[in-house]
């Protein structure tokens, strides 16, 4: 039987062939982080994409899939946020300016592609080609937080390209975007000059990737959310250098005389090893929850208790109030902190639109009448290219 591969997942398996294997050896212990129920960044982006889609259809005359739009997985009483609105609102106003006027809209395509060794299989956002099927624009939003790579670097995406082919055959060029609004980039695009080309490239690099299915290799992208990555053997690996590696004189020397080379291959391993970590400690505390306590071998036991968290002010007026009489006006406003985004989400309560070409919207009337006042410092950020 042929191996069923999904575009979301091109960027594991060309990376770390490896992990193919764990996962379908430990299948039955995926749902530790892929349960059916998802989490909150699962439905924020399943509702996203469900209304981006709605509103392409209604408002833009966007042809759906055959069988109709499906209504997005989402929890009973789960409500989208001010956020979502806007993330919608936003993908929306910038893809419409990317889409020529002549060309058919169509949105949350499945599509899968059989080749010789393996099935490609793939869900796009949105597409839309020419009257005569030759171009195309191939949009992805992504709604998360952890930063994908830009659309000329993105797997994910280069099978999209290759899954769009198979629906429009006559297709021969065009472009593909990724609009993610929480990147520095918002927007990048890469040009596809031959799309046949891009199919036999991507089969090749698939067609490797399967003869070695027993290659592990660790690395950020790879990992980070790899299903098999509790039981992994080289991240296990990469955890006990480490433990290695970082001796009380290590530690020690790190501010002081530690070779850059030893730094940069220390911070490469932390870098690594943060996701499965982070998994690791939420699946922990999800099993200490169940269970109400762990008893570890050294016989430390592991609970979970409540702990306070970050001081929040219920009332910002009443406490401007109290904290003006106490230290001045002036040193109240300095501590006051004024969100935009709420600000932005208030004046659209009032019946503003929160973009608009035509008319003053909430964030025409923040740029106008704020722009002024308003600054963005810059901040040093660690990037790996």
């Amino acid at each position: 039987m042929k191996p069923v591969i999904r575009c979301s997942s091109l960027d594991r398996l060309l990376s770390c062939p490896g992990s193919f294997t764990l996962e379908a050896l430990e299948s039955d212990r995926l749902d530790i982080f892929a349960g059916p129920s998802g989490n909150e960044m699962t439905w924020r982006g399943n509702w996203c994409h469900h209304q981006a889609a709605l509103r392409l259809v209604k408002q833009h005359g966007a042809i759906p899939p055959p069988n109709g739009l499906p209504p997005p997985v989402l929890p009973k009483l789960w409500q989208p946020s001010p956020w979502d609105e806007r993330t919608v609102s936003w993908y929306l106003s910038h893809l419409l300016t990317k889409i020529p006027d002549d060309h058919a809209i169509y949105v949350e395509r499945h599509a899968t592609l059989e080749f010789e060794r393996f099935i490609l299989s793939g869900h796009i956002d949105e597409y839309d080609i020419n009257p005569e099927g030759t171009v195309f624009n191939l949009n992805d939003l992504k709604t998360g937080v952890s930063i994908v790579d830009i659309a000329d670097e993105n797997w994910q995406l280069l099978g999209y390209i290759v899954l769009l082919k198979s629906l429009h055959p006559r297709l021969k060029s065009g472009t593909a975007r990724i609009f993610q609004p929480m990147a520095d980039d918002p927007i990048t695009e890469g040009e596809v000059h031959d799309i046949d080309a891009v199919v036999g490239y991507l089969e090749e690099k698939i067609n490797t990737a399967l003869d070695n299915l027993h290659t592990l290799q660790t690395g950020y992208k790879q990992c980070r959310l790899c299903p098999a990555a509790l039981y992994c053997p080289a991240i296990k690996e990469e955890i006990a250098a480490m433990k290695l590696t970082l001796t009380p004189e290590t530690i020690a020397s790190i501010k002081t005389d530690l070779p850059t080379p030893e730094l940069a291959k220390l911070a490469t391993a932390a870098r690594t090893l943060k996701g499965p970590i982070d998994k690791i400690m939420e699946s922990f505390k999800e099993r200490v929850t169940a269970e109400g306590s762990v008893t570890l071998e050294d016989g430390t036991v592991a609970q979970i208790v409540d702990t306070p968290g970050d001081r929040v002010i219920a009332n910002t007026q009443v406490a401007f109030e109290f904290a003006k009489n106490k230290v001045g006006e002036d040193a109240a406003w300095r501590s006051t902190k004024i969100s935009l985004t709420k600000l932005e989400d208030e004046l659209v309560e009032t019946g503003m639109k929160r973009t608009s070409k035509k008319s003053e919207s909430a964030q025409s009337w923040i740029r106008d009448n704020l722009g002024h006042l308003i600054t963005r410092p810059t901040q040093k950020t660690l990037r790996f290219s």
